[in-house]
């Protein structure tokens, strides 16, 4: 507990050592409860550290599909097979633990991925449906390509057609970059490294931004459809809703959904800071404490861009 004494002789405030531990305990517990209602609006997380496809925010579990795996903390992508018939991990769509991407108006996606291949058309992540009148195409739908064969490098790409029917024109809306801003190969190229991915969807702006390495890759600023008009079939981390799009080879380190829109400053502080391991969740004044603790000691312990460790149960980690 704080406490505040008096010295015998006048009566200012004396701070005692136990006063200015407890003191700072406090604050870094504030600390934290901060840093905890920042990340509030984050919705799903996937971080494989536990050998499995577990959502740690939510309740939408992953399953493996084809030869799909977990291995040192990532998710194993072999890229074998085409569309939802090859290697991928398939997140709980919908339902009451399910992602339900038509309840999100707004949302950013971010990622920590390494590509082992640059195949056109490979998806990092494909949310929606199938074409009713076309079963072999997508419906409404959102998705991340490593190479879409138009620009010959990454985009993002938003699809909707009549809600009912699946028929008509696909309507899609698209942020694409350019080679420049994001090779494929070379120096600061997709293929070969970790790189952070984000795309974040705003529905009240009609805009949908694209981030590479913690800057503005692409743009769209004058998007038509909508996350509400999306489909809840499925949600594909590494596979394409097309039947013949080849799937993703590489591996996804982390995986995070949020329900708004993540600012530019909060993605280039995320890149800078890299993918964390667990979410913070204490569930009493006592963890509260704990973690502030351990974030104490992990700040004297170390300087690395990985995120400090706070588990669920006692004690810290690195």
């Amino acid at each position: 507990m704080m406490r505040l004494h008096r010295h015998p002789t006048n009566h200012d405030v004396q701070w005692t050592p136990s006063s200015r531990a407890g003191f700072g305990l406090m604050a870094l517990a504030a600390l934290l409860v901060q840093a905890m209602t920042v990340r509030a609006d984050l919705t799903h997380l996937y971080t494989f550290n536990d050998g499995m496809a577990t959502d740690l925010v939510g309740n939408a579990d992953g399953a493996f599909v084809g030869n799909a795996s977990v291995s040192g903390g990532k998710l194993i992508l072999p890229g074998g097979g085409l569309g939802i018939t090859g290697d991928h991990l398939s997140l709980l769509s919908d339902g009451a633990d399910g992602i339900n991407i038509a309840g999100y108006s707004n949302a950013t996606f971010e990622l920590w991925a390494t590509a082992a291949d640059t195949d056109t058309w490979a998806r990092y992540f494909d949310f929606g449906g199938k074409s009713l009148s076309g079963p072999g195409a997508a419906g409404n739908s959102i998705f991340l390509t490593v190479h879409a064969l138009e620009n010959g490098s990454m985009r993002a790409t938003i699809s909707n057609v009549n809600i009912n029917t699946q028929t008509g024109n696909l309507n899609e809306d698209e942020a694409s970059a350019s080679p420049a801003a994001v090779p494929l190969t070379g120096p600061g190229g997709v293929l070969g490294v970790e790189r952070h991915v984000v795309v974040t969807f705003n529905g009240s702006a009609n805009q949908m931004l694209l981030y590479y390495e913690g800057n503005l890759a692409a743009q769209n600023l004058n998007t038509d459809n909508m996350l509400e008009l999306l489909q809840e079939s499925y949600a594909l981390l590494g596979a394409s809703l097309y039947n013949n799009d080849r799937n993703f080879n590489g591996s996804i380190n982390e995986f995070r959904i949020y329900n708004h829109v993540l600012s530019a400053s909060a993605v280039m502080g995320n890149y800078i800071t890299g993918p964390t391991v667990e979410v913070p969740e204490p569930s009493s004044a006592l963890a509260l404490m704990s973690g502030a603790m351990c974030l104490f000691w992990w700040r004297k312990q170390h300087s690395s861009k990985q995120q400090v460790v706070l588990r669920r149960g006692a004690g810290c980690a690195e």
